[in-house]
């Protein structure tokens, strides 16, 4: 007796390859506001969207009432039933954006959505205007009330020639203050710097924030604001940052240094009369509540 076997196909004899599409999106919400948390009508957002590195879309933008701009980046793929776990539907973008209105600092950024099928990311784009930087209550003073035109006519200066490339001024920093019976105009700054605790001591960084910050706007501070009835000098805050960048678990640590300079000094120096060490040697520096001295090099 002869016994055979025979092999029956479980695939259909006309069996279809299917094709199928599958589109992936990333969305982009901005809402540009003002520092009360409101809504800012007539900014101007220009925006850059990129896929994978490449640009995929770009614009202006003018807010409505409600201050927002939405924009998407979407990923379409093909795929048929035979090869659908070779294909990703994930993919990168980025956001690029410049938000601006006339009176108001320009605010940029940049948003990254890594490796995603569907995500969305909401932004809050703070746009601050120039009297946000003045302390309320000092406003309402008497001093403050005499001080308020000449500090934004300074404000505006400091904006639109782009004084400070690398730091930026605190809202409702600008105050007047006193120190050792004297009265100061104070104005606190944040430099966006990272400084190198490994290559720079506290003094070297003093002295770079001092180059860098309060040299910048020394002339501007007595060609706008000075005025010898009303205060005796500036008492400048800038708050740095410090690393060591040898270690990279390490943290930035923020350090802090005010320079109380006399009025009539800042004048000298915005003449021409004296150099920048002849007003940090007629200043107080402090760094934390430490007194310190600074020499140029």
């Amino acid at each position: 007796m002869i016994i055979g076997w025979a092999l029956v196909s479980c695939i259909p004899s006309e069996y279809e390859i299917q094709t199928h599409q599958i589109t992936s999106i990333h969305r982009y919400e901005l809402l540009v506001k003002d520092l009360n948390g409101d809504p800012i009508e007539g900014a101007e957002v220009e925006y850059i969207i990129k896929k994978e590195g490449k640009v995929y879309n770009q614009g202006n933008f003018i807010t409505k009432s409600d201050g927002r701009l939405e924009v998407e980046v979407s990923h379409t793929i093909t795929y048929t039933n035979e090869n659908y776990f070779l294909k990703t539907h994930k993919f990168s973008s980025d956001l690029e954006y410049k938000v601006s209105k006339d009176g108001i600092c320009t605010i940029s950024g940049a948003e990254h959505i890594s490796n995603e099928a569907h995500s969305r990311v909401r932004v809050s784009v703070v746009l601050v205007k120039p009297i946000d930087y003045i302390n309320p209550s000092f406003i309402a003073s008497f001093t403050g009330n005499l001080l308020k035109y000449p500090i934004l006519n300074f404000i505006d200066i400091v904006i639109s020639e782009n004084l400070l490339m690398d730091a930026k001024l605190k809202p409702h920093s600008i105050d007047l203050i006193k120190y050792k019976e004297k009265n100061y105009l104070q104005f606190e700054f944040t430099s966006n710097t990272i400084h190198n605790s490994t290559e720079m001591n506290k003094y070297d960084i003093g002295i770079r924030l001092y180059n860098d910050i309060v040299k910048k706007v020394l002339s501007h501070l007595d060609k706008y604001v000075s005025d010898p009835k009303l205060f005796d000098g500036y008492d400048l805050i800038i708050t740095g940052s410090v690393r060591d960048f040898t270690d990279k678990n390490a943290l930035n640590q923020p350090i802090r240094y005010r320079f109380i300079i006399p009025q009539e000094k800042v004048k000298q120096y915005a003449n021409k009369d004296i150099s920048g060490q002849q007003v940090l040697d007629s200043s107080v520096v402090l760094m934390g509540d430490e007194k310190i001295e600074l020499k140029l090099r």
